[in-house]
């Protein structure tokens, strides 16, 4: 049975995904106040990098599975508005990963160097931190993106398009997330924690659907 690029790229993103909480809590600095957390960080800066590491390569893991989903579901039509969503996805990809590149690229280097206050707004603990817009703006990108391409399909029926459900249930998440988080309502910006969790069974579903139709070559069309 041919392993398909849909397979893989889903394989390869859902093992991330798994992996980045798990990195997340074994790194997660300690201490009440930002001044413990980041002299906490300097004793574990090999863990932090690590998981930021892993966190920086889920958006381009994302994105590739998601171009070879859209390939499988559609046939490949490359029409105005794929275009226009993948070249948001491009931006997504560039936007968000400036937040976690920060994280093993720049704040371990300004830790010593700079004033408290400076370090603080790259901290990506930090909630109201520069990092953190940054990267809810990223996710926001996705959002958008992904309703414009997918969400023309969820009224179809089959796996592919339940999946294409969540996926857009994901994204309209995370679109109220990012919302809340520029009107400063946490009620609102913890939505990003459950669009995040959403993704874990989209990606097992997609690993599902990508072995089944490995056994049924045709494209299905929309």
């Amino acid at each position: 049975m041919k392993i398909s690029k849909l397979s893989i790229s889903a394989v390869i993103f859902t093992l991330l995904l798994i992996l980045w909480p798990i990195f997340s809590f074994i790194s997660l600095p300690t201490g009440i106040s930002f001044s413990e957390q980041l002299n906490s960080i300097q004793q574990n800066m090999g863990l932090y990098i690590l998981n930021f590491v892993i966190a920086f390569l889920i958006a381009p893991a994302l994105v590739f599975m998601l171009f070879e989903l859209y390939k499988k579901i559609t046939g490949n039509p490359w029409n105005i508005t794929a275009k226009i969503g993948f070249i948001l996805y491009g931006l997504f990809i560039l936007v968000v990963n400036i937040s976690y590149g920060s994280q093993f690229l720049y704040l371990p280097f300004i830790i010593d160097a700079k004033p408290e206050s400076s370090v603080i707004n790259w901290y990506f603990y930090n909630g109201h931190s520069t990092v953190i817009l940054i990267n809810q703006t990223g996710y926001l990108l996705w959002s958008i993106a992904t309703l414009i391409i997918f969400s023309r399909y969820i009224f179809k029926s089959s796996l592919a398009f339940f999946i294409v459900k969540i996926l857009t249930l994901a994204a309209l998440t995370q679109l109220v997330a990012t919302i809340g988080l520029y009107l400063n309502q946490p009620n609102l910006s913890i939505l990003t924690f459950y669009s995040g969790i959403l993704l874990i069974p989209t990606g097992i579903l997609i690993i599902i659907y990508s072995f089944l139709k490995s056994k049924t070559p045709a494209n299905e069309s929309h």
